[in-house]
């Protein structure tokens, strides 16, 4: 239920509208967990470049930035994945009815999974979180894969002697 403030009021159930967009983020914030392989598959390309190119003499350090900016980025990214899935998933079970708000803030609290600050927020404040979590883990992946690429073209640079 929403109160005045547009804020959750303890101890009612979701509203049909919050039922909704619950339901709708659900779906939505699932999508970053869909980037999971392709977070991994970076990964493996960082570390197996990294790993190439010393073995054959090619690493300096442009190439060695490059692979280890992407492998950051990629492990922000994959963090980010996590996240997305657990907002998912207690989305989820607000649309399902099987967690209140109030019971969802009195939840993440007690785990230390939310600051006091936050608690009530309005169903829409929670959706904007989670949109920005896929933003910015989409922008993690966007770079990691810059970078990954950066670091391909310095070995190939480095292999034709460019």
């Amino acid at each position: 239920m929403i109160g005045p403030d547009n804020s959750a009021v303890p101890g009612k159930a979701p509203t049909p509208e919050e039922i909704g967009k619950a339901r709708i983020a659900a779906a939505l914030l699932a999508q970053g967990s869909l980037v999971h392989s392709a977070i991994l598959i970076i990964m493996a390309g960082a570390i197996g470049l990294s790993v190439f190119a010393t073995s054959s003499g090619m690493l300096d350090l442009r190439l060695a930035t490059l692979a280890a900016g992407a492998l950051l980025a990629a492990l922000a990214a994959l963090y980010l994945a996590y996240r997305l899935a657990f907002d998912a998933a207690l989305f989820g079970a607000i649309a399902r009815q099987e967690l209140g708000l109030a019971q969802l803030d009195s939840a993440l609290l007690k785990f230390g999974l939310m600051p006091a600050e936050k608690l009530g927020r309005s169903i829409d404040a929670r959706i904007e979180g989670g949109i920005g979590l896929l933003r910015r883990q989409s922008l993690c992946l966007a770079l990691a894969v810059l970078m990954l690429v950066g670091a391909l073209v310095s070995v190939l640079m480095r292999k034709a002697g460019l």
